[in-house]
């Protein structure tokens, strides 16, 4: 199950796949690390934030992947 944040989290990328996750941080009011800490349990759930392109120019993508189903 989602926190919060984390939905919050989701809808961010999902308005503007170029935010950072420092601006994540500022919108969330929360560290970096935390944020950084959030995504990583979202990976244990199969939500996983893809970064495409080039550090300050790509965009995020949401990748979902069904635990349940994998072994």
């Amino acid at each position: 199950k989602l926190s919060d944040v984390q939905r919050l989290m989701i809808d961010l990328v999902i308005d503007n796949p170029q935010i950072t996750l420092s601006e994540i941080a500022v919108r969330l009011s929360a560290s970096v690390m935390n944020i950084r800490y959030q995504r990583v349990k979202m990976e244990r759930l199969g939500i996983f934030f893809v970064h495409n392109g080039p550090t300050k120019k790509g965009v995020w993508k949401i990748s979902y992947r069904d635990l349940q189903n994998n072994g």
